[in-house]
């Protein structure tokens, strides 16, 4: 706890440094505690696909430390408010572009790019954050 605290709360480097300390610990209980906080950040973040490979059917890097179980009622229901969330997204993107307004669309691509970032979803959330600087109009936009 006190090792990772250095990183940012939500951040994907302090997921990934959880998951390095969890393979690569020889003590159960650091062990047991770096997956604890992956479990809390990726349930945080509602990063549903990190979640599904570390603690998913089929993952081996929590068979040994007991009392870490799947949730696949969170899974189900994280990733259904995931889809609506989403589409809403998109659907005022699609707005936004129909009405022409720059300075819609760019927000509607920022928040988009926001909804992806946490979630571990890098890829899409850098397309969205570059499909936004097209619609800048002003030098502090682009910064």
């Amino acid at each position: 706890e006190a090792y990772i605290g250095r990183y940012p709360t939500a951040s994907e480097a302090r997921l990934q440094r959880l998951l390095f300390i969890a393979e690569t610990s020889k003590d159960l209980e650091v062990t047991r505690q770096a997956l604890e906080l992956v479990e809390r950040q990726c349930k945080a973040t509602s990063n549903t696909r990190r979640y599904k490979d570390v603690f998913g059917p089929g993952s081996t890097t929590h068979t040994a430390i007991p009392g870490l179980l799947y949730d696949a009622a969170w899974v189900n229901e994280t990733e259904t408010v995931n889809q609506n969330m989403l589409r809403s997204l998109e659907a005022r993107v699609a707005t936004v572009n129909a009405q022409l307004n720059k300075d819609g669309i760019r927000t509607a691509y920022l928040s988009l790019g926001e909804f992806h970032h946490p979630r571990g979803e890098i890829r899409e959330a850098m397309r969205a954050l570059l499909r936004s600087r097209d619609y800048c109009t002003t030098r502090n936009q682009t910064a």
